[in-house]
């Protein structure tokens, strides 16, 4: 289980990246590398926003 304080600093950790993401295309995809300890959906679903 992943507590609300996790969320919250991975949340601003990934606002803090500075620069725009590129669009996905079916040629170049992106990628997200973490540990393993982010292996969590709630966490999975602030990387896909």
């Amino acid at each position: 289980m992943v507590s609300r304080s996790m969320i919250r600093l991975v949340e601003e950790t990934l606002q803090s990246i500075p620069g725009e993401r590129p669009e996905a295309t079916p040629r170049t995809k992106q990628h997200f590398c973490a540990d393993r300890g982010y292996d969590h959906p709630d966490i999975r679903e602030l990387i896909r926003d």
